[in-house]
């Protein structure tokens, strides 16, 4: 057990917990370029034309890039509660309680968020209650969350985007644009979809 009873005797809160930091902007930007690439590289398929190719493996390395960027995997953390901040001391980061917009709690897992960068935090077995308490004095009390859609909408975007995926790699293989486009929609429209029912919101 970690030592976030140490509050009860004036002293910090403090944690060990696994933190991942993501760069907001980074991320949506990354996920925008998903279906320039994906036509890129169906286009360099049937084209065939140097140029495209190109193109395409450029698209394909910028998301490489663009992924990596905003995605940046801080380790194990202490992490430090005061009374308007959290305190990640292996890197010296604060975050303070103005620049979040709230933050929510599943099992051993909190995600933090704010308009620049948003942050996950893992704990060990047993330190969730630790956690919310470590949370909640640096950040206020918890947003209550639900999926935005339902279970039955998740299911279906799902098959959406996975008979997407079936007909891109039927239309390669076959050698059917007309195929291999429609998968591209499917693909594009069931994966935004699934993303965005996916979300949690507010309850």
């Amino acid at each position: 057990m970690t030592q976030g009873s140490g509050v009860l005797q004036g002293q910090p809160m403090q944690l060990q917990a696994k933190v991942v930091r993501y760069n907001v902007q980074l991320v949506k930007l990354t996920r925008s370029l998903v279906p320039l690439a994906i036509i890129a590289t169906i286009g360099a398929r049937y084209i065939g034309a140097y140029y495209v190719a190109a193109i395409a493996l450029s698209a394909q390395g910028t998301l490489i890039y663009l992924f990596l960027r905003a995605r940046a995997g801080l380790g194990t953390q202490a992490i430090v509660a005061g009374s308007d901040r959290l305190i990640l001391v292996t890197t010296n980061t604060v975050i303070r309680r103005r620049s979040t917009i709230g933050w929510t709690l599943s099992d051993r897992l909190a995600r933090v968020y704010g308009p620049a960068y948003s942050y996950k935090l893992v704990v060990a077995e047993g330190d969730a209650n630790e956690l919310a308490a470590v949370l909640t004095r640096a950040f206020g009390p918890v947003i209550a969350t639900v999926r935005r859609g339902s279970p039955r909408a998740r299911a279906l975007a799902l098959a959406g985007l996975v008979t997407g995926l079936v007909a891109i790699g039927a239309g390669l293989f076959f050698e059917l644009a007309a195929l291999a486009l429609v998968g591209i929609v499917l693909a594009i429209l069931g994966g935004a979809t699934l993303g965005a029912l996916s979300q949690r919101v507010a309850r």
